[in-house]
């Protein structure tokens, strides 16, 4: 779902804006057919599988977008002002995809540098007991026989308390 979805987008923004526009003018303007657009027209592209988008951003917040690139208060939008719409839709689209792609980029260099960090500590924990256990090593090198035999009896007597108990 998610890469058809992507096809259907990259098909729509490597399509020039002058092209949708036509298309849109073409499938909406059925009332008074004058190449000039009415909100209440663009309401048919609301369920277009290409322009559905795009109509319901323009009639959003009480078509406040369609009011905005109305450049010349008529009410209607005409080819030049559907064109300029639907560039900014495409700006849009693109921006909100970078900005998807930047976060998602970012979200894999955190890990990446998470799982870095935790391989390093890793490292760092076994080369601290490695170098503790040659330490200990070391010292016991230097026990004289007489200790080692002394600690054998404790550890025994240990045992055998710990057996009892």
């Amino acid at each position: 779902a998610e890469a058809a979805r992507r096809a259907a987008e990259d098909a729509f923004l490597s399509t020039p804006a002058s092209a949708h526009a036509a298309a849109l003018m073409r499938h909406c303007d059925t009332f008074s057919k004058n190449a000039r657009l009415t909100a209440a027209e663009l309401e048919g592209a609301v369920r277009h599988p290409v322009y559905a988008d795009v109509a319901r951003w323009l009639l959003a917040d009480r078509a406040s977008e369609f009011k905005a690139r109305d450049a010349d208060g008529s009410r209607t939008l005409g080819l030049d002002e559907l064109e300029d719409a639907v560039d900014a839709f495409q700006t849009r689209i693109a921006t909100a995809r970078k900005a998807s792609e930047d976060a998602a980029d970012a979200e894999a260099r955190a890990a990446e540098a998470a799982e870095i960090r935790a391989r390093r500590d890793v490292q760092r924990r076994e080369s601290l007991a490695q170098r503790e256990a040659e330490m200990r090593e070391l010292a016991l090198s230097k026990l004289p026989p007489e200790v080692w035999a002394a600690r054998a009896v404790a550890r025994d007597a240990a045992v055998v308390a710990s057996n009892a108990a």
